[in-house]
């Protein structure tokens, strides 16, 4: 079973990022809700280390490093993504993360928080961006997500964490979300889960967002 990190170890927050995209998103509208998410990302991770009752997450000089951008596969070749790759300014240490292509069929069983009517009547999901950024961390958990199968339930442990349900881009022509696996999700610190798990009230209501 993973471990919190020992005080004063400096370690890297392994995200994997879910976009969603229309035919008119440009790199500009990922770019701009990637700054977003690593604001709110940001924010909790400062807020965990102004907690001086957790001794793992309080010393800890977190990282975000994206390992996985996932997309429906036949968006991955996608301009947007394409040109916001190649844009280093963005990246852990300049190096892009691995592009990973998600079946559509894969969508209506990850457990996701947003409930789009929209998206559950074209992918049978409620969020294009929040079940493959589930997708990928679960690849990256080494433990394979369910093929066609229900949401994960209290007798089914989740196999990865959300921790930001989606993002909009203002011209409504992209969305992103992000997670990590459930297996990474268990190194952290109280405080610093306590911090990431308040991310999700703050948002606007899926309702809004649909």
């Amino acid at each position: 079973m993973p471990t919190p990190s020992p005080p004063g170890h400096t370690a890297a927050l392994r995200i994997t990022l879910g976009v969603g995209l229309c035919a008119q998103a440009r790199a500009d509208d990922v770019h701009t809700l990637w700054q977003q998410a690593r604001q709110a990302l940001c924010h909790a991770l400062h807020q965990a280390r102004l907690q001086p009752d957790d001794s793992t997450a309080a010393p800890m000089a977190h990282q975000l490093h994206i390992v996985t951008l996932a997309a429906l596969a036949h968006k991955c070749g996608h301009p947007a993504l394409r040109h916001w790759l190649a844009d280093a300014q963005d990246w852990h240490a300049h190096q892009p993360p691995r592009l990973l292509a998600v079946p559509v069929t894969e969508l209506p069983a990850q457990p996701v928080h947003t409930r789009s009517a929209h998206m559950l009547a074209r992918y049978g999901s409620g969020s294009v961006a929040e079940a493959c950024a589930l997708w990928a961390a679960a690849l990256l958990g080494q433990a394979i997500p369910p093929t066609h199968g229900p949401p994960a339930s209290a007798a089914q442990p989740p196999r990865a964490r959300l921790l930001l349900p989606r993002i909009v881009a203002a011209n409504r022509r992209a969305t992103l979300a992000v997670a990590m696996s459930a297996a990474d999700a268990q190194t952290l610190g109280a405080a610093l889960q306590s911090a990431l798990a308040a991310l999700a009230p703050q948002l606007p209501p899926p309702k809004a967002l649909a």
